[in-house]
């Protein structure tokens, strides 16, 4: 999600950790579906036992752009699609749904259980780019994750973004639920209600336990905790093995051999994206320590939090991906970045834009028309047309977009 080429300064090459930590062995056992927080698209989804006969139904490799013809992979995570007139979207769109199926197809070499994926795209309204759903397996089926995309992210995000957000879609739910053993999540569970607390080089980062109406979803919370001797605990584990994954399957593309600065820079996206969720989590409380400062609403707060995000993102980076670099080298090319509060208010801006340039692309023929009519004045148009979610800095987010999708 990062604004990559005004995000990162440099800082002096640091002396890297010896220390690699174990090989963790991913349970097959499977778990109980996923609770959703999101219903704005829930028309489009279908129920579980529907789902699991879509994905059936459903190629088990990817129908769209093959990974290779001449060598056939042998995969656990199967990927199909059923894609909703994904050609009526920009050729950007259209290439961001090959990549994501590629990518899953990819990545899914090495994953343990065996899993069922099947890949929507729907017109969501909201600011949420993904709708996810987790049927787990049964004596005569799999695991099946069914995972619809926006269209209006498909037409936003760039390829390491969208790998970013497919990434956090399975890593820090779904896959997530199929990796973690019986035993792990009973363990996760009872542990809900104790408060946590995150500690960096510069300030400690509270996670409540359990608190009135609360809005967080329990598995970014998860995603982030640390247990007492600095490890993460396994929810967290996961969610970084599944984001290596992605990282190796981008290092490893045949179909990127010879494009070194398009593969570096769908690595550098996807790490950014997925640095900024943990930060984000980290430094909100999963937006629970900054819903209680009024109707401004969440995109706004957050904007506030960049300097807390930027730290945690720097911290995670040196705790947690600075081990992996032995096993996965590609991620050592960043070493050197270090992201600034500014940077992450300044992509965040830049975002909201890019989300109303999205808005406007994927919106009825009727909004479009009235939004070109105001032709300059777009930018105070568009801002009717923001969806709620969006509150205020969403909507002049959208407002701008609008302004520079007509005025160029």
């Amino acid at each position: 999600m990062m604004a990559n080429a005004q995000l990162h300064a440099r800082r002096p090459a640091a002396t890297l950790r010896t220390i690699r930590p174990q090989a963790r062995s991913m349970p097959a056992e499977q778990t109980h579906a996923t609770e959703l927080q999101h219903d704005a698209i829930s028309s489009t989804l279908n129920a579980g036992a529907n789902v699991q006969r879509l994905a059936h139904i459903q190629a088990r490799v990817n129908t769209r752009q093959p990974v290779s013809q001449a060598s056939p992979i042998q995969r656990t995570l199967h990927v199909g699609s059923m894609p909703d007139n994904i050609n009526l979207l920009s050729q950007k769109a259209q290439d961001n749904w090959d990549n994501a199926i590629r990518y899953l197809v990819l990545m899914g070499q090495a994953v343990v259980p065996e899993v069922t994926v099947l890949l929507q795209n729907a017109a969501m309204r909201g600011t949420n780019p993904a709708q996810t759903r987790f049927t787990p397996a049964t004596e005569d089926d799999d695991a099946s994750i069914s995972i619809t995309i926006a269209n209006w992210y498909l037409e936003m995000a760039s390829t390491g973004e969208m790998l970013g957000m497919l990434t956090h879609e399975i890593g820090v739910h779904s896959l997530a639920n199929a990796e973690m053993s019986e035993e792990e999540r009973q363990a996760e569970t009872e542990a809900n209600p104790e408060a946590a607390v995150v500690s960096t080089d510069t300030r400690d980062y509270p996670l409540a336990g359990r608190i009135e109406n609360d809005k967080r979803q329990k598995d970014h919370v998860n995603v982030v905790k640390v247990q007492a001797e600095g490890e993460l605990r396994v929810r967290g584990q996961r969610y970084l093995a599944t984001f290596l994954r992605m990282g190796d399957a981008v290092e490893n593309d045949p179909a990127l051999a010879q494009l070194p600065a398009e593969k570096t820079r769908r690595q550098r996206d996807l790490l950014d994206t997925f640095l900024f969720d943990i930060g984000r989590i980290v430094a909100t409380d999963d937006g629970g320590a900054i819903r209680k400062l009024g109707k401004a609403g969440v995109p706004f707060t957050t904007v506030m939090a960049s300097g807390a995000i930027a730290d945690v993102m720097n911290w995670y980076r040196d705790a947690f991906l600075r081990p992996q670099y032995e096993d996965h080298d590609w991620l050592e090319q960043f070493d050197a970045d270090v992201v600034s509060g500014g940077q992450v208010a300044a992509m965040l801006v830049n975002k909201l834009a890019d989300y109303g340039v999205a808005s406007v692309k994927t919106a009825s023929p009727v909004t479009k028309g009235l939004l070109g009519a105001a032709g300059v004045g777009a930018l105070a148009a568009g801002i009717a047309f923001a969806p709620l979610t969006t509150l205020a800095i969403g909507g002049a987010g959208l407002a701008y977009g609008a302004y520079r999708y007509f005025t160029g």
